[in-house]
């Protein structure tokens, strides 16, 4: 049954991540307390709610950064951050580099960095 309500909250991640979506929302959509909700993703999945709303937001961000001609600023807006700002602190603590170096690295515009992969990690 607890698997249950982790299911359905990553069903309601996967499409609403663009969106401002919050924990307590996803909560109420399922008919559980935000609180409840809260310590049970954290007990099934061993992360919070948050930072798999993050790596998912990430993946996507993965993908749309290829495109040199998305403004950073719309790609925030995409993923449902409030700010371009944010995003960009959020992504350099995901992935360890700006957003620059990581379109210049994906575009293989630049030879002073190896290529990111999937986990945040260089390759080389």
């Amino acid at each position: 049954r607890h698997d249950y309500y982790i299911e359905k909250a990553n069903s309601i991640i996967a499409g609403s991540y663009a969106e401002k979506i919050t924990l307590s929302q996803v909560a109420r959509q399922l008919h559980i307390s935000p609180v409840y909700l809260s310590s049970l993703y954290k007990k099934i999945t061993g992360i919070t709610f948050s930072e798999h709303l993050l790596n998912i937001r990430m993946q996507q961000a993965d993908k749309l950064l290829i495109d040199q001609n998305i403004p950073t600023a719309k790609v925030a807006a995409m993923l449902g951050f409030c700010d371009e700002n944010h995003f960009r602190k959020k992504f350099k603590q995901f992935y360890g580099m700006n957003v620059r170096e990581y379109r210049n690295i994906k575009n293989g515009l630049t030879l002073y960095h190896k290529k990111p992969t999937k986990d945040g990690s260089r390759e080389g």
